[in-house]
């Protein structure tokens, strides 16, 4: 009956339907395919400005953080400055402090031999920054009766 219809029709009303089935179709193709494209296009500037400042934000926060390292390093101790600072802070009655030194292929390690150290005074020296920094491994006991502490810590030192 549709076919029917578009036969009889003239071809000034086949024209019309035909305009007018390309108009639907073009607002439909705008809607979906051009529209959110164009929304895109127009916020871009403000999405660009956006993104550039937070790139500058970034970097001044990578360039701080590249500098605060710097300055807040730790200086790798010599052997004979870090065995007198040790047996200063760990030296008391019935401790012992010896070292041996060690090349390795990682760099030049001491390794600090202790006997009778007071846990406390230990737990604090542990605690200090240039310590931590160099600490390369540690294997220590506590005796269950005096409470001192015996064992082996590894540092880091330069030459």
């Amino acid at each position: 009956m549709t076919s029917e219809r578009w036969n009889n029709a003239s071809s000034r009303e086949r024209l019309l339907v035909v305009v007018m089935v390309l108009i639907v179709c073009g607002a439909l193709g705008f809607a979906l395919l051009v529209r959110p494209a164009w929304r895109v296009v127009r916020a871009a500037p403000a999405t660009l400005q956006t993104l550039d400042t937070r790139v500058l934000t970034m970097r001044t926060q990578a360039a701080q953080l590249r500098a605060a390292p710097a300055a807040a390093a730790v200086a790798t101790p010599t052997a004979a400055a870090l065995l007198f600072a040790t047996e200063r802070d760990l030296g008391g009655p019935g401790a012992t402090v010896s070292d041996t030194r060690d090349a390795t292929s990682a760099g030049t390690a001491m390794t600090l031999t202790l006997k009778g150290v007071d846990g406390a005074r230990l737990a604090m020296w542990l605690a200090k920054p240039e310590v931590q920094t160099q600490l390369q491994q540690m294997n220590l006991a506590r005796d269950a009766v005096s409470g001192r502490v015996s064992g082996t810590v590894t540092v880091r030192i330069s030459i």
